[in-house]
């Protein structure tokens, strides 16, 4: 008689990777709109300040209808990273290591996150990445007595490093044996020390990122709530936020399931298209 092999079944509903992989999608394509056809407007001269009801429209409308577009798609992408990072909070085996590769990647990210969103051609033509190679150029950038575009803002990575730091901190916390007036004292410590940081080092999102991923984590128990309040504190980042409610959708399709992929390939997707689009960027000279 043959050997009974069990099969572990299969739930409904978006694993753990499927999430991934449309956070990746949705971000591509936000990255394609804010660095690629952004420049591209600026070249044409069709666009006037830095919100798209800036643009005139009927100077190139094609241009201004696919940045919109595929901002607005992108806006989904955030919130489900957001999420993921405060389910590996809690279900990741070892989170310092977790932590580890976010914070290799958020460095090795940070050339192409520059190349692609924060300088255009010039930087390379008008002698300041050359004053960058001395020791005066290194000076400027470590007492900030010189204006950069890339010092501006720094690469999401950043942001999710410094949250997942905060987080593994209080999970600690709200297992430890401390009082309850003690737990919350602390925890808003961490809190408010994350959000500092991220201000201070102008991360991609500011502190409204560090309150997206506090609100997922804090509220987890119930998702869909965990969900709204996540991406409604990310709301207030402006009005191009509003459309990230729709991860709310792929969020709460969520089945629990770590599913199939490799870890590596999603971190690298991140700093690989950007050096692609900010090359794609230096080829058209914009």
């Amino acid at each position: 008689m043959g050997e009974v092999v069990k099969f572990k079944k299969k739930k409904k509903g978006l694993s753990g990777s499927a999430l991934k992989w449309i956070a990746i999608t949705s971000m591509i394509l936000d990255h394609i709109g804010g660095a690629l056809l952004l420049r591209l407007a600026e070249s044409e001269g069709t666009y006037v300040g830095f919100r798209p009801i800036s643009w005139q429209l009927s100077a190139h409308p094609p241009i201004f209808w696919a940045y919109l577009i595929l901002r607005i798609v992108g806006r989904i992408a955030f919130p489900i990273y957001l999420f993921l990072l405060a389910e590996g909070v809690i279900y990741t085996s070892n989170p310092w290591k977790y932590l580890l590769r976010l914070g290799i990647f958020a460095i090795i990210s940070e050339i192409p996150f520059d190349l692609a969103m924060n300088v255009n051609s010039t930087f390379f033509t008008d002698g300041t990445f050359r004053k960058l190679l001395t020791a005066e150029g290194i000076a400027d950038v470590i007492l900030r007595r010189t204006s950069y575009e890339f010092l501006e803002s720094q690469n999401v990575f950043f942001t999710l490093s410094i949250a997942l730091f905060g987080l593994i901190l209080v999970d600690k916390l709200q297992n430890s044996n401390k009082e309850p007036a003690m737990k919350i004292t602390l925890s808003f410590v961490i809190f408010t020390a994350c959000c500092v940081a991220a201000t201070l080092l102008h991360t991609d999102y500011l502190a409204l990122g560090i309150l997206g991923a506090f609100s997922f984590y804090y509220l987890r128990k119930t998702r869909w709530f965990a969900a709204l309040a996540g991406n409604i504190a990310l709301w207030f980042c402006g009005l191009i936020q509003i459309p990230c409610i729709a991860s709310m959708v792929p969020i709460l399709c969520y089945n629990g399931q770590r599913g199939k992929g490799n870890k590596w390939v999603f971190y690298a997707t991140y700093p690989v298209h950007l050096l692609i689009l900010g090359v794609i960027c230096l080829m058209l000279k914009i």
